[in-house]
């Protein structure tokens, strides 16, 4: 192969196809799952799934449950949102006399299936999600930086790190989103770097050819193209991010020959990380 970065896709690919038993790598995709937020529901709540469904905002395919969780607590920490499993329809009522939840009790959450909860507060809430798992986390991220300070500055070191914890796991999931919608976004792209160029297509590698040498240096065909509405399947993540982070960390110096979308590398500061946020806190 003529390249590093063709050698991985290959690589992943041979994994994919044939799951060998003692390669941990091989089995990875079984246990991604995605951030699902259900806002065709009357009141939208978030949750953890193993395959995206055709309605409703979803965040991932994200490599573990236990990324995905915390990402969800890390939004319920900084909006409001239910946290039961309540079915409630658009002409839901709930019944005389119904307790309000132990997290609306709390003041963490708001309470719909009591019949407490304004419309146009939920609404907020859901909005501020809804932005969050679509990249742009800027109001659940203020909330959670201002909360991980005020704990510390209080000396509850345990709670601030778990708000740490959680506003880490969203910060790299919502990275991981905008790495791979960057690249779906430039659609069908021919790239060069050094001597090899290589063909991109929504989040796949087509091509690739390094001067000097002969032939194609793609031996297994690439998978098939998600449809541009929907979300990467498990299969499709680990491709797409081996090359969006390749543009991403060598976008300066990649010769972009040409690109049927439009070219959104390097993602920058789109997605601050801890030091720059607790730089900015002080």
């Amino acid at each position: 192969l003529p390249d590093a970065l063709t050698a991985e896709i290959i690589e992943s690919r041979l994994i994919s196809r044939l799951l060998p038993r003692y390669n941990r790598a091989g089995t990875r995709a079984d246990k991604y799952c995605y951030v699902k937020l259900d806002v065709d529901s009357a009141w939208p709540r978030l949750s953890v799934v193993k395959n995206p469904s055709v309605k409703g905002i979803h965040l991932g395919p994200l490599p573990s449950r236990t990324m995905a969780h915390l990402v969800v607590e890390a939004i319920q920490t900084a909006v409001p949102l239910r946290r039961c499993t309540v079915r409630m329809g658009r002409g839901y009522r709930p019944a005389d006399a119904t307790a309000v939840c132990s997290a609306a009790q709390l003041g963490v959450a708001l309470c719909p299936c009591s019949g407490t909860a304004d419309p146009a507060d939920y609404a907020t809430a859901v909005d501020a999600a809804a932005r969050a798992l679509s990249g742009d986390p800027r109001v659940v991220v203020d909330r959670l930086r201002d909360r991980m300070f005020d704990l510390a500055g209080a000396q509850r070191f345990e709670e601030a790190a778990a708000t740490r914890d959680r506003l880490s796991a969203l910060l790299g999931a919502v990275r991981r989103h905008l790495l791979v919608e960057a690249l779906r976004t430039a659609e069908r792209a021919e790239v060069s770097f050094g001597d090899s160029t290589w063909i991109i297509d929504r989040g796949r590698l087509l091509d690739a050819t390094h001067i000097g040498t002969a032939g194609r240096a793609l031996p297994i065909p690439p998978p098939d193209a998600a449809a541009a509405s929907k979300v990467l399947s498990r299969e499709q993540i680990d491709e797409a991010l081996c090359l969006a982070r390749f543009c991403d960390k060598r976008a300066d110096r990649l010769v972009v020959v040409h690109c049927s979308g439009a070219w959104m590398f390097p993602i920058g500061d789109r997605v601050p990380d801890l030091a720059a946020l607790a730089i900015r806190a002080a």
